[in-house]
């Protein structure tokens, strides 16, 4: 199981940190250099608004069709979440046209904005059936299928004089929803091909019997959404900057973005063999402890560079866009908040994912909710004094305190039980990380000193023996 689930995800991480880092990196960073702040913050803050509403593009459906398909083996009710999907999409472009007009934003903008969501939401909604058919070779290719087109198409155009201000939103758009409709084509055809059988052994459930289904995972899936997103928002109205304020904590968050694709792909494939893993009374144990290692190889690194390199990555980064030395340092003590939210919302796409194929997202959605409460208060209490440094806090507190939860709940119901030594030696690594970091900040300047920290952070983690018992096992298999 651990060695074909391996291999799966390194295709899908592959795949799509070859691909989408250069999204993130080249074509949307460039946009916001070309744009300029305000610009690219208004971008931003419709962008993030829209995902507030995509409780009514997913309604949790996504979670629920890979879990039932799964542990069924058909995709008989699929056809039914479509035409369900349908319905909602209809009732999405309605609420956001309305509130988003009364909320005074941009209508054209806003309208682009929906049709690529409603767009993006189909092509998650036939991911999820790839995903539960286990077809994850394909679901790979399809993952980064949309970003492909979409940078081939705006490679050609952001060097153009028409790439600035209302015209260069518009395109940068355009070429996204391009992207959309190229990869949702193959999926569908990939998603429905060889499944008569399957097919027709289902029993399909009327709208109410699959609303009563899906229905916490839809609860769950706004609740995360909202105190995940609102920020931008919040920012905009409470904020003195207005949208300035909301460009530049875009800056650190799409570097979040980024680092996310790393956990949230390995989160695609763990809800699907979690699930059967339940079923079949399997212990958990083991795919969660390795999985929780996976995603902290990657996110310790990422936040301790945040933190004592901040300035020097967010310069090379965006060199034009800082007026001077005051408003760097400013964007970088946003970064470091924000990039240490990646190892506690990394922590929660595995224990999230573990109770949410346990089917208890009734709890997950309570605790959602509060969490909803706290990053709201906070952020209204702190944004009009501190700006977007407050709503990067508030992210990271807010996110902290949904990962114990989520983690709590494992342990409690048994999914996952640490071991003395796993957590002495997780202690050991986290300080010997720290301390690698310091040493290479100490006596090394400049990006010259990241990538020092970079190789003394491997040969520590290796030193500690994180992976030990694996390699072991790897060694051991090839005699």
């Amino acid at each position: 199981m651990q060695r074909k689930f391996l291999g799966n995800l390194f295709l899908l991480q592959a795949l799509n940190w070859l691909v989408k880092p250069v999204w993130i990196f080249w074509i949307d960073r460039l946009a916001q250099v070309k744009l300029g702040d305000h610009w690219y913050g208004k971008y931003y803050v419709i962008f993030s608004f829209a995902l507030l509403f995509n409780i009514l593009l997913d309604f949790g459906l996504n979670s629920f069709l890979t879990s039932n398909i799964a542990k069924t083996g058909s995709i008989g009710i699929a056809k039914k979440v479509i035409r369900f999907r349908l319905m909602l999409a209809v009732l999405f472009i309605l609420l956001v046209l309305v509130i988003g007009l009364q909320q005074k934003l941009d209508p054209d903008i806003l309208g682009l904005v929906i049709l690529n969501q409603v767009l993006a939401g189909f092509l998650l909604l036939v991911r999820s059936i790839l995903q539960g058919r286990h077809l994850f070779r394909t679901d790979s290719i399809i993952s980064v299928t949309d970003r492909l087109i979409a940078i081939l198409l705006c490679s050609f155009f952001i060097y153009s004089q028409n790439f600035s201000a209302r015209t260069g939103v518009f395109i940068f758009l355009i070429v996204q929803t391009a992207g959309y409709i190229g990869a949702l084509i193959p999926a569908s055809i990939a998603a429905f091909r060889n499944t008569k059988t399957s097919v027709g052994n289902a029993i399909s459930p009327g709208y109410q019997a699959l609303i009563k289904q899906a229905g916490w995972f839809a609860v769950l899936a706004f609740a995360m959404s909202v105190f995940t997103r609102i920020d931008a928002l919040m920012i905009r109205n409470f904020s003195k900057g207005g949208y300035v304020e909301a460009g530049i904590y875009a800056q650190s968050f799409r570097l979040l973005d980024a680092a996310l694709i790393f956990s949230s792909l390995i989160s695609t494939l763990l809800l699907p063999v979690f699930s059967k893993m339940i079923v079949a009374k399997e212990n958990t144990h083991t795919m969660v402890w390795l999985n929780i290692r996976i995603i902290w190889f990657v996110a310790l690194p990422a936040a301790l560079a945040a933190y004592y390199f901040g300035a020097e990555i967010l310069q090379f980064l965006y060199r034009k866009t800082y007026k001077d030395s005051v408003e760097l340092y400013y964007s970088a003590s946003i970064f470091f908040p924000v990039m240490f939210s990646f190892l506690v919302m990394g922590t929660v796409h595995v224990f999230g994912t573990w109770l949410t194929a346990a089917h208890r997202v009734k709890w997950l959605a309570f605790i959602a909710f509060f969490c909803i409460l706290f990053n709201v208060a906070f952020n209204y209490y702190f944004i009009p004094q501190y700006g977007a440094l407050a709503a990067a806090w508030s992210c990271f507190f807010t996110q902290l305190l949904f990962a114990g939860a989520c983690m709590a709940g494992t342990m409690l119901l048994k999914g996952f039980t640490p071991q003395i030594q796993q957590v002495a030696l997780t202690i050991i690594w986290i300080f010997v990380s720290v301390a690698l970091f310091g040493i290479a900040r100490y006596f090394f300047d400049g990006i010259q000193a990241l990538f020092i920290a970079g190789i003394f952070y491997l040969f520590g983690t290796f030193a500690v023996g994180i992976f030990r018992a694996e390699l072991k096992k790897m060694l051991a298999n090839k005699k």
